[in-house]
């Protein structure tokens, strides 16, 4: 889930997996297990994302009507 939002995102940059991995600093081999669905520390999914263009925001979204969404950027 989250590591096919970086392939999309390395893809639409026109990226190598080794290029990112260069800008990053992640293994080109942890880029494709990440990409590959493999369990990824937020700390990595944010770093990946910043190299990509992106920021990371978490919304907790309630299930409850009336009650204010939280977000926070990850830096």
């Amino acid at each position: 889930m989250l590591g096919e939002l970086l392939s999309q995102a390395r893809r639409k940059r026109g990226l190598t997996m080794q290029a990112v991995s260069k800008k990053s600093g992640v293994s080109r081999g942890r880029i494709a297990q990440i990409e590959g669905k493999a369990n990824l520390e937020l700390q990595t999914f944010v770093r990946q994302a910043d190299v990509l263009g992106y920021d990371v925001v978490v919304t907790l979204q309630p299930r409850e009507k009336g009650k204010e969404a939280l977000s926070v950027l990850l830096e």
